[in-house]
């Protein structure tokens, strides 16, 4: 049974306690592959969920820094998301950056 989850801001930490989440995984989509703007800011009022969005986008582009090819763990947190389902765009996004330094 699931649980609401009160108090955390961390997507992993959301999947790891069987906690109810909104599936909002499509919008790494469209950061990352539909949008060609080089500047994005994201606003919205207070608990709007912006930490929670940031956290998935760290959880889904993070890097293991023992194992940096493993992505086992993204593929634990996201196998019943959106997003997973997208099979090219997970190959070419999960546990990569894809941030450049200027």
């Amino acid at each position: 049974m699931k649980s609401i989850s009160i108090g955390s801001e961390l997507f992993h930490e959301l999947i790891e306690s069987n906690s109810y989440y909104v599936d909002k995984s499509m919008f790494l989509k469209t950061v990352f592959a539909e949008n060609t703007s080089k500047v994005m800011l994201i606003t919205g009022p207070g608990l709007f969920g912006k930490t929670l969005t940031m956290s998935t986008f760290y959880d889904f582009l993070g890097l293991d820094p023992e194992n940096p090819g493993d992505i086992s763990g993204q593929e634990k947190w996201f196998k019943d998301t959106k997003i997973f389902e997208d099979k090219e765009f997970c190959r070419e996004y999960t546990g990569k950056p894809c941030f450049s330094m200027l």
